[in-house]
């Protein structure tokens, strides 16, 4: 008996010496990345399957037949310390019942350490264990406190198991809110622990930021930020994985509202400039984001961003191959076109329009619709903005959207029009009419969104009134020989009632034709437009 207790004993030391191998370690990780990358799509195709349904942990407890705990994921140790998780008679979810109070109860860490595996292996699997049933038993108290041991190989089946268990439901997140979670993650990256080890830790914590904004905040003040940032620098060697995954991490604690303290944004941009040359297209697609975040918070940010020097990289970046770094570089030089006129004019001088141009003949919808949003910023701005873009051949291409079958596009377009119309100069807005805008606008008034509408109109009325003061009003005849007046009239049966007033404002204002009033409207006052 002694002698078959010294070969077990034997046996695990054996084990554990190869558990700490570096490249087994190296090996597991890339395993385990790959197994959560094809969980996640997997996990997506059954969101589209079953919309309303979370797809990760929703098992209803009825359907028995959908829990699955194969007997494979049980290694013999495990299956001679518990005869009951190879118990054919036992149901799965008996059978899981039974791994997670081992979990919670066993203090032997050669035996955890099998347990742990297998619970990583159910979670990481394509059929998860039932949010319910790990709620009940709730394994988490036990899973970050065996996350603090010295033992590696424990360490980073935990943490594996921890990344799972955040990725999933609220419901599950929300046992990790419960205890100090941040706090003890955070304190993780201060120690000397493998970089795996490490980088696991930062992306939970990025998984519970990501979940909620008190998460996030939480994270924040435990300066979360600081220690992934020290990773990094201290580990220039580091595979551009892990990296990837520091900086999405740090992506999400930029997001959200309110938005996060200044601090945080003068931290994190520390890396932006070195990071933004990366040619690691995961790592750019998040510093593109964390730029994003940054640029919507405030002027003040933006020009925390233009001390980087960073603009004209940026601005090449709206016209990369890949669409998922396209987006976020489009994003972010949208939200600096909207601060600032002399912000707006940085970007112009740097060449945005010809991006634009490119991006409006050969881009896709979201991209076009990006850039639109860019463009209709710049009219927003200064009347010698709004004549750059008057004078680019881009406007050709603004113009033709007007046309598009695509509601959003041609409404972001409406915008970018409408903008212009709202310039103090006269000859700015007959531009608009010189480029032959009216039939475009007359045709969007056949639509019923009030939204656009509305901007149609207000552009109509400036474009008319730029007509004035030459004795005999072109654009107000040329507006009626398009049938612009028939359109006008048929609005007067508009629902809307800014709509109704607007559009007997103009008929009033410039063809003194009287209101009809036989169908109960009031027009009580008068509407004035802004565009954003």
């Amino acid at each position: 008996m002694e002698n078959q207790l010294n070969q077990r004993i034997e046996d695990r030391l054996k084990n554990y010496q190869k558990s700490l191998n570096p490249d087994d370690l190296k090996r597991k990780h890339q395993e385990g990345l790959a197994e959560l990358r094809k969980k996640k799509r997997i996990e997506h195709i059954n969101k589209k399957r079953a919309f309303g349904r979370d797809p990760v942990f929703d098992t209803p407890q009825t359907e028995e037949s959908h829990i699955v705990f194969p007997y494979e994921y049980i290694s013999q140790e495990l299956a001679n310390f518990d005869r009951r998780l190879v118990d054919l008679e036992l149901t799965p979810s008996t059978r899981i019942s039974c791994l997670i109070s081992n979990l919670n109860t066993c203090e032997d860490q050669g035996i955890l350490l099998h347990i742990i595996q297998t619970f990583r292996k159910l979670l990481n699997g394509k059929d998860s264990p039932p949010a319910s049933l790990i709620s009940e038993l709730n394994p988490v108290v036990k899973l970050l406190r065996m996350l603090t041991t010295k033992n590696v190989p424990i360490q980073s089946e935990v943490s594996w198991c921890l990344i799972n268990l955040t990725s999933g439901k609220s419901d599950i997140s929300a046992l990790f809110a419960a205890e100090d979670t941040i706090s003890i993650l955070v304190q993780m990256l201060r120690t000397k622990s493998p970089t795996e080890i490490l980088v696991y830790c930062a992306w939970t914590i990025g998984n519970l930021a990501g979940d909620s904004i008190g998460s996030r905040d939480k994270a924040i003040e435990s300066k979360a930020a600081n220690q992934i940032i020290e990773i990094i620098l201290k580990n220039p060697r580091m595979d551009y994985k892990d990296i990837a995954i520091l900086v999405w991490v740090l992506s999400n604690l930029c997001k959200g509202y309110p938005s996060p303290p200044l601090s945080l944004v003068k931290e994190v941009l520390k890396i932006v400039p070195a990071m933004i040359d990366q040619i690691y297209e995961d790592i750019l697609i998040d510093i593109c984001w964390i730029i994003s975040y940054v640029s919507e918070i405030s002027p003040e940010c933006v020009n925390l961003l233009i001390e980087l020097n960073i603009i004209q990289k940026l601005i090449d970046l709206t016209t990369h191959h890949n669409i998922k770094i396209q987006v976020p570089a489009l994003r972010s030089i949208g939200n600096i076109l909207s601060g600032t006129d002399e912000q707006a004019q940085m970007v112009l001088n740097s060449g945005i329009l010809e991006k634009y141009q490119i991006l409006l003949s050969t881009g896709k919808r979201q991209i076009k619709k990006e850039a639109l949003w860019g463009i209709s910023n710049i009219t927003a701005g200064s009347d010698s903005q709004a004549v750059e873009v008057l004078g680019h051949p881009c406007v050709y291409l603004v113009i033709s959207e007007l046309n598009d079958n695509d509601f959003d596009l041609k409404k972001e377009a409406a915008y970018a029009i409408g903008n212009t119309t709202r310039s103090k100069n006269v000859n700015v807005v007959r531009r608009l009419f010189d480029l032959n805008v009216l039939p475009q606008l007359i045709n969007i008034l056949t639509h019923q969104d009030p939204d656009i509408l509305i901007v149609t109109l207000e552009a109509i009325n400036n474009i008319l009134r730029a007509g004035r003061g030459f004795g005999y009003n072109d654009i107000a005849k040329n507006f009626q020989d398009l049938e612009g007046l028939e359109a006008l009239e048929k609005l007067q049966s508009h629902p809307n009632q800014r709509i109704y007033d607007k559009a007997v404002q103009i008929l009033k204002e410039h063809y003194e034709v009287e209101e009809i009033n036989d169908l109960g409207h009031q027009n009580q006052y008068p509407s004035d437009f802004i565009f954003s």
